[in-house]
């Protein structure tokens, strides 16, 4: 990912960050997975678990949770992520 930042009270920069997921397709409702994210602020990388559930009709319910861990000294040393999505 790239970004420009710009505004009367920042500097004018470019900035990058990258993210990365390996997963396991086990199952649609159940995926375990290892995350890795990499910015100006955080490196930090770990295992997460995700999953949908059909209801019915069109609609579905995503879930995703994961545990991170610094991966360097200026990122906070334990980090969690919890999401919910519901399509319909």
């Amino acid at each position: 990912m790239l970004e420009y930042e710009f505004g009367a009270d920042i500097s004018n920069e470019f900035e990058s960050a990258a993210r990365a997921q390996l997963r396991y397709l086990h199952g649609t409702a159940f995926e375990p997975a290892v995350e890795i994210y990499l910015d100006d602020q955080d490196h930090a990388a770990g295992p997460a678990v995700l999953g949908a559930l059909r209801l019915s009709g069109c609609m579905q319910l995503r879930w995703e949770a994961g545990a991170y861990f610094a991966l360097d000294s200026r990122t906070p040393t334990r980090t969690a992520r919890v999401s919910f999505e519901f399509e319909f």
